[in-house]
């Protein structure tokens, strides 16, 4: 502890010191998980590239159908899961209102 306390001054300072340092953490971590996202959608581009230059007109034709439906799809489980947790929500005000 005495190492610490002859490097800072004082309290304040060993706080400003470890909060510098966690968000130059974050900001390292953000860095990294980005590099990592940008790289997945360059592998990403290239693999729909290989896989288009692959593949006839019908399947190409096909997959797009394939594409958005699963995009529709994904759009209506989002909407029923907000749907289930607002008709949850209400069924506990009504429970909370009932027992008041």
């Amino acid at each position: 502890m005495s190492k610490i306390t002859n490097k800072f001054s004082s309290l304040d300072e060993l706080v400003r010191h470890f909060s510098i340092f966690r968000m130059e953490s974050a900001i390292e971590k953000r860095l990294r998980r980005d590099k990592h996202y940008t790289e997945l959608e360059q592998k990403s581009i290239q693999l729909k590239q290989a896989l288009s230059n692959a593949l006839t007109s019908e399947q190409k034709a096909l997959l797009e159908d394939y594409s958005c439906l699963t995009a529709e799809m994904q759009v209506t489980r989002e909407r029923f899961i907000y749907k289930r947790g607002l008709a949850d929500a209400f069924r506990i005000r009504d429970i909370i209102l009932g027992a008041s």
